[in-house]
């Protein structure tokens, strides 16, 4: 229990309000009829923010007065976010995308403001958001079940392709996302929030579901789940942040490269060609070339992947665009760089596949100043409210799984912030760690 959640009562409907929203914006299907390529969850769960919002100001009076008594910095901070995002939106001449990602900020600083509110003494808020992705794991593994006895339904399920780069013809299993990265995200924060659930028992099933969906997917969130491992078992700080740092240095070389050869005195260990397109037209030798390390004996040949080429792209194109980016969505407009994609297709314009690469080149320094006050509040100010190594290291995770596409400015990340972390002076005595 800490000092600031203490004797506070809060509607359980406006709880559980909130988690149905968290819930509805993991709906990922997009579709064409809408404009920008919208999910359409999350822009159903943004106006269901905005309302909830008015309501929790005009029955929740005395929760938002602590909200800013309590949480100013924070507030400030995340105001400065806002700031950032729509300086660069008027810079960049308030493009349709940019406005739109001002707004996706906007709708994430309100939940995250709306969970600071409604968290509770006896943390209802987090069992009700854990409940509520719970819901979102049983789903996606009912789609699971469907797509692998039915299949009819496989092609809709999974995620296969002839020769993808990093998993070949594996089927993948996308759920209701359009591919089976994004839904590795969704997964994951999914089980994240479900750390939040009371029951022992529920919560070891829930976590354990998630992590089992999360591997289904066969994505960059799927070579992150070590770290998981690490959070848990591991106590000694510095021995589990080296190990983790491994961990992320290997997911992310498996991220960067295409490894094409290796041979150690003589002894083929890999051999294969860089891809099928990848000399059409000459575009591999030209912009995607195999590089080749010989060390005595041991040869090693690789290419950078085109999710390297982005990211470095994201730091060139902020060079370019130093103070305010190019705006929320002008990744692919304005920095173009040609790149083979996992399946095989060449082209020019792409997201940035990244979070941090985005961010870089999308919102310059106003976006990056803006960023490291909101880091800086949270790391300075508060910590965790539950002792639980398994959120600690399924938010580590999602930190990681940032470098292959965008998790951070989505509801259930929100969520988590506003409902997990107390602040450090407010805490009397820490609720007791979950060890399982």
């Amino acid at each position: 229990m800490t000092e600031e959640t203490s004797g506070r009562t809060v509607a359980p409907c406006l709880q559980w309000a909130l988690a149905a929203l968290v819930a509805i914006s993991a709906v990922d299907v997009q579709t064409l009829g809408l404009p920008l390529q919208v999910r359409p969850g999350f822009v159903v769960a943004g106006i269901g923010i905005a309302i909830l919002g008015v309501v929790v100001v005009t029955r929740q009076r005395a929760a938002v007065a602590r909200v800013v008594r309590t949480h100013r910095v924070l507030a400030l901070a995340l105001g400065g976010v806002l700031a950032s995002r729509a300086a660069s939106a008027l810079l960049n001449g308030l493009a349709s995308g940019a406005v739109a990602e001002v707004a996706r900020a906007a709708a994430v600083v309100v939940a995250i403001l709306l969970a600071l509110a409604l968290t509770d003494e006896g943390g209802g808020l987090r069992h009700r958001l854990g409940v509520a992705s719970a819901a979102v794991l049983g789903a996606n593994a009912a789609l699971l079940a469907v797509g692998a006895a039915f299949p009819s339904a496989a092609a809709r399920v999974f995620e296969s392709v002839a020769e993808h780069q990093l998993v070949g013809s594996l089927p993948r299993f996308r759920g209701g996302c359009n591919t089976a990265g994004t839904c590795g995200f969704q997964l994951l924060l999914a089980t994240l929030l479900v750390r939040g659930i009371t029951p022992p028992t529920w919560r070891r099933v829930a976590t354990l579901l998630g992590i089992l969906m999360v591997a289904s997917t066969f994505s960059f969130a799927t070579l992150c789940l070590p770290l998981v491992a690490g959070a848990v078992l591991l106590r000694r700080r510095a021995t589990r942040w080296g190990a983790q740092a491994l961990v992320l240095g290997a997911a992310l070389l498996a991220l960067w490269s295409y490894p094409l050869e290796l041979r150690i005195a003589g002894w083929t260990a890999l051999a294969r060609s860089p891809a099928a397109d990848w000399s059409r037209d000459g575009l591999g030798p030209r912009f995607m070339p195999v590089h080749r390390i010989a060390i005595g004996d041991t040869v090693i040949a690789f290419r950078a992947t085109g999710y390297f080429a982005l990211t470095k792209r994201g730091v060139t194109c902020m060079a370019e665009h130093p103070l305010a980016g190019v705006g929320g969505r002008g990744f692919e407009r304005e920095c173009p760089v040609m790149t083979m994609g996992t399946v095989g297709a060449w082209t020019d314009r792409r997201p940035a596949h990244s979070e941090y690469a985005g961010q870089l080149a999308e919102y310059g320094l106003l976006g990056v100043v803006a960023t490291l006050g909101v880091v800086w509040a949270m790391t300075t100010r508060y910590r965790y409210c539950v002792d639980d190594p398994w959120a600690r290291g399924l938010f580590v995770t999602c930190l990681a799984a940032a470098f292959a596409g965008a998790i951070w400015y989505q509801l259930p990340i929100a969520a988590f912030v506003g409902a997990w972390l107390c602040r450090q002076r407010a805490i009397a005595t820490r609720e007791p760690a979950q060890t399982d």
